[in-house]
């Protein structure tokens, strides 16, 4: 038998309580709703046991799961349809009082033609950016402690001219732009800022800040400053220094926008936990309508499905009522995920409430996909994929290593190790045997492609050591190319990009890891994946690099080189799979 009453305690924001006769009910409802603090209270001396579940306030979709759940597993029976129906009644009336109060701190304009256009001869902006500028308006004052909203665009929709129109519209005076993105961005962002800079006439303060010295070194005006800062510094700097980077007590206004924020993925970084507790410290030392957060990123999932909760927690926390502690992560995949539990904790397998990760995705967020504009409906991008025959002192290594774990002076201590020699072998056995005398197939398959076709070309790999000798080869053949890799310095960057862009460099190399965010290289005609990293999203961004900005009708190519009868091979059909997985994922984003 079960008993059901219906309190609100404003005071502790308790949205109802129930006394369960039944511990069966009460474990149910335990296990479904775990996701939404459900407690359990018993006195002493008491029969009945008290259970409180709490909703997210202002994030009423929940709702509609629950009465599903209601209805499916608990009124079975004419003995309790009353007490739900009442307690269902009741909960309805409370949040409707919550969606009032949404409706009346979010709903202050409409979005009319004459606004869109208004935005767009103001900062330059195609129709759909000055759309998303006006959604993105109103999604800003969806959160209670501060202001803040996503840009989920893809790449090349124009995120940067996004952000820095709301900047500039939002905190017109007196305020601070603080900009953190990787290295590789800093010249796009100058860039962009120039251009805008021009085009609304306004002078822009523009510090790139590469090193602690240049805070110091910075130059402050009354208006439009913006400092550009690295993640790989911003994770090292101290509270004075930040205080000083964003010139605290100078400027009583600031405008975070962490740009590529899929980083947060793994939420316990240095570099995420110096986001963290930046935004901890705004919201202690400003006034909410003070300072706002965005985050930018045309990827949110790069891997599985589950990377999005390091960016939910840092930009709504309060819709979703998660800290980025691994114990809330739990929750977060229990919840929304079918889980498995395994050795290395819960693995989440599948979706399995997907309406409402869209609900509260996009409370906060807008986004653009590129199939939906006109200037990308000519786009098209082939791909290839090029399976070569080993030679065979390169096979014998391979097999050695494959079936012992050893050969010569290699030696492999784990299957970990195994893995990464074998794709060493693969891509260029000279990187691990100096007396490996030819070619290894890879690159005398890129050397002749490049000789053969008239095309610009970005070579890509995780390999420094196989990029550095591909390298030698190509100066040895006399042909012109440009290297981007971890150790270059900002502006050899920027160096070797302006020699591609121009008809000076015919080939790009790059790192994959340094390389598959924030580089612009539009005029590239193809992309050659030497190897391919493990996360296919950072595949995609790689991709993206050589993605067109000028609507104009083109085709592109993107080769895969695969060593036949290899690991490789298992790693490629398992890298497509993941591309449809993460394809239907970020999906999600649709607002």
């Amino acid at each position: 038998m079960i008993l059901a009453k219906f309190y609100l305690d404003y005071m502790y924001n308790e949205p109802f309580l129930l006394y369960l006769l039944s511990s069966k009910f009460a474990k149910n409802i335990s296990k479904e709703f775990e996701f939404y603090n459900v407690r359990f209270v018993k006195d002493e001396k008491a029969k009945d046991l008290s259970v409180y579940l709490e909703y997210p306030k202002f994030n009423p979709y929940w709702f509609v799961d629950f009465s599903k759940y209601i209805e499916k597993e608990l009124l079975n029976s004419d003995l309790y349809k009353i007490q739900w129906e009442e307690l269902i009644k009741r909960l309805k009336i409370q949040i409707m009082k919550d969606l009032a109060e949404y409706k009346y701190n979010c709903d202050n304009f409409s979005l009319y033609k004459e606004d869109c256009l208004k935005l767009m001869f103001k900062y330059n902006l195609r129709e759909y950016q000055a759309y998303d500028l006006l959604r993105l308006f109103r999604k800003m004052y969806h959160t209670n402690e501060y202001m803040a909203g996503l840009i989920l665009s893809e790449p090349r929709t124009g995120k940067s001219r996004i952000a820095i129109s709301y900047a500039l519209a939002e905190f017109p005076n007196n305020s601070m732009y603080l900009i953190i993105c990787p290295k590789m961005a800093f010249q796009g962002w100058v860039n962009e800022l120039e251009t805008m800079s021009d085009y609304i006439g306004e002078k822009f303060n523009i510090n790139v800040i590469e090193t602690t010295s240049s805070i110091n070194n910075a130059i402050y005006t009354e208006r439009y400053v913006f400092n550009i800062i690295s993640y790989d510094l911003f994770k090292r700097l101290t509270k004075t220094q930040i205080k000083n980077l964003i010139q605290y007590k100078v400027y009583d206004k600031l405008v975070l926008i962490a740009d590529e924020l899929h980083r947060l993925r793994n939420f316990k970084t240095q570099q995420s936990e110096a986001l963290f507790k930046f935004k901890d410290f705004l919201l202690n030392e400003y006034d909410k309508n003070k300072f706002a957060i965005l985050g930018l990123t045309g990827t949110p999932a790069v891997k599985d499905s589950y990377d999005i909760f390091g960016i939910l927690s840092f930009i709504n926390f309060t819709h979703i009522g998660f800290k980025p502690y691994y114990k809330d992560f739990n929750q977060f995949k229990e919840y929304f995920y079918n889980c498995e539990d395994t050795s290395f904790g819960k693995i989440a397998k599948s979706l399995k409430r997907q309406d409402e990760l869209n609900y509260i995705i996009g409370i906060n967020a807008v986004q653009t996909k590129q199939r939906d504009l006109n200037l990308f409906k000519d786009y098209i991008k082939k791909y290839h994929k090029i399976e070569l025959e080993m030679l065979s002192e390169q096979k014998k290594a391979y097999d050695n290593i494959d079936e012992y774990m050893e050969y010569e002076n290699i030696d492999c201590k784990n299957n970990l190790v195994k893995y990464l020699r074998l794709q060493q072998i693969c891509n260029d056995p000279s990187v691990l045997l100096p007396a490996f005398g030819p070619t290894a197939p890879k690159l005398k398959f890129i050397i002749k492609f490049i000789q053969i076709n008239d095309m610009k070309s970005l070579v890509i790999s995780k390999s420094v050591e196989t990029l550095n000798h591909l390298a030698k080869l190509l100066d040895k053949e006399n042909i012109t190319y440009g290297y981007i890799n971890g150790s270059k310095k900002y502006n050899e960057r920027q160096n070797e990009i302006d020699k591609f862009k121009t008809n000076e460099g015919k080939v790009m190399l790059l790192q994959l890891d340094t390389c598959k965010e924030s580089l612009t290289l539009p005029e590239a005609e193809c992309t050659i994946f030497i190897d391919r990293s493990f996360t296919q999203g950072f595949n995609e961004q790689a991709e993206a690099r050589m993605t067109p900005v000028n609507g104009l009708p083109t085709t592109k190519y993107v080769f895969d080189l695969v060593m036949k009868n290899t690991i490789e091979e298992r790693i490629y059909n398992l890298l497509v799979q993941r591309k449809k997985n993460i394809k239907d994922v970020n999906e999600l984003f649709k607002n």
